[in-house]
């Protein structure tokens, strides 16, 4: 099951009251946006499954309903301090930018760590960024809700019963 798909039914620990949606209409659930699954890329779907990358190597953008864009599915109630940008170009290359120092930074952790990045690894995923930062944006189709039920209309027999 995708993260777009969630089940939203559970209770929200700490719900957000805030007027940020999902372009699809969904409200965060616990201060946070998942992003829709075309806009979430990960290293170790993308590159060479045997080199098995960690899961820590992706990045993600959140498509709002009002045509803006989250670079991180944080949210508040207040829009201070959160990641918003106006096209999905500019949200991309921050957060790909914020993936990019982390990257930087693995190269120094200790090597015994699943997440240290060694010289190759480091080739390879900053390749792999600048790949997915060129790559045209995928068409996004949002499905209408469902209609509302039909009424029960009475039958003819039944007004006579």
């Amino acid at each position: 099951m995708g993260r777009s798909q969630w089940n939203y039914s559970i209770v929200d620990p700490w719900p957000y009251e805030g007027p940020l949606r999902r372009v699809d209409g969904i409200a965060p659930f616990n201060h946070f946006l998942w992003p829709l699954d075309q806009d979430w890329f990960w290293a170790n779907q993308d590159l060479d499954p045997q080199r098995r990358y960690s899961s820590r190597w992706n990045f993600y953008v959140v498509a709002l309903a009002d045509g803006r864009w989250l670079s991180d599915g944080t949210v508040r109630e207040d829009e201070s301090g959160m990641r918003i940008f106006a096209t999905r170009e500019a949200a991309l290359r921050h957060a790909a930018a914020c993936l990019l120092r982390m990257i930087r930074a693995a190269r120094h952790w200790p090597s015994h760590l699943v997440d240290h990045v060694s010289p190759e690894d480091y080739v390879a995923l900053v390749g792999w960024i600048f790949n997915r930062l060129n790559q045209p944006p995928p068409p996004v189709y949002i499905l209408p809700p469902p209609p509302p039920p039909a009424r029960n209309v009475p039958q003819q027999m039944e007004l006579f019963a």
